[in-house]
């Protein structure tokens, strides 16, 4: 994702906003929908049936997928507004919260919030992540933009070095299945290695730390097709 404003990115998630078509004719600049909004959208689709499913047939009667990662911004941007707002939080959409939060702070402004998380016994838990505002903010670009268009990963054979999860606990099809927590994942092309990734605490290493800083972490050499993979 190419690196843009913190108030664009605000923008993306919560407002109508201009996207870049490539056509065969040429460029073209479409309005989108708040990805908050296009989130919302696949819940209802997943909810009705629509788009090739059917609530009653072999699909969740919802899509959970969408709906957990609905859930978690909703509660980190309360959470993040909570922190410098002293009024009494109200029970609004998240692009309200995400609003009035970005009006009150710099994009370097440290923030905590929650994640929650189920390990291999199936318990749910919830621990601390800190962000700036501005990475905050990324992240939950990345997550919804990541959700419509899930990029190419490979399963790191280890624990998060940060947080210690290994496996996440996921539905798929209405069945419980566990995901690795820690991957490598791609840029759009899908060949090219864009980052190393935490899906439970959200720590990133970019290519060119993965021999220094990662490698020794693991406590093993990385894969080989990270070494000419430079930052």
């Amino acid at each position: 994702m190419t690196e843009e404003s913190f108030g664009s990115l605000v923008n993306r998630l919560t407002e109508t906003h201009r996207v870049t078509v490539e056509r065969d004719d040429g460029t073209d600049y479409p309005e989108a929908d708040g990805l908050l909004h296009q989130l919302r959208g696949a819940i209802l689709t997943g909810i009705t049936g629509g788009a090739g499913g059917s609530s009653f047939g072999s699909k969740p009667p919802m899509e959970t997928t969408a709906q957990d990662l609905y859930d978690d911004i909703d509660r980190q941007a309360a959470e993040a507004l909570a922190a410098v707002d002293l009024k009494p939080s109200r029970l609004v959409r998240p692009e309200v919260n995400i609003h009035d939060w970005y009006q009150l702070v710099a994009e370097d402004k440290r923030v905590v919030v929650t994640s929650r998380t189920t390990d291999v016994n199936g318990k749910v838990f919830s621990q601390y992540e800190e962000h700036t505002a501005f990475s905050l903010v990324a992240r939950w670009v990345q997550r919804v933009e990541e959700y419509f268009t899930p990029p190419r990963v490979k399963e790191i054979a280890a624990p998060c070095p940060d947080c210690g999860v290994r496996y996440l606990a996921r539905k798929k099809d209405g069945e419980d299945i566990h995901v690795a927590a820690f991957n490598i994942h791609y840029k759009a092309d899908n060949a090219t290695v864009d980052e190393a990734r935490c899906s439970a605490c959200g720590a990133t290493w970019w290519p060119g730390s993965f021999i220094d800083v990662l490698a020794p972490l693991l406590g093993a050499k990385p894969l080989p097709e990270l070494k000419g993979n430079p930052l």
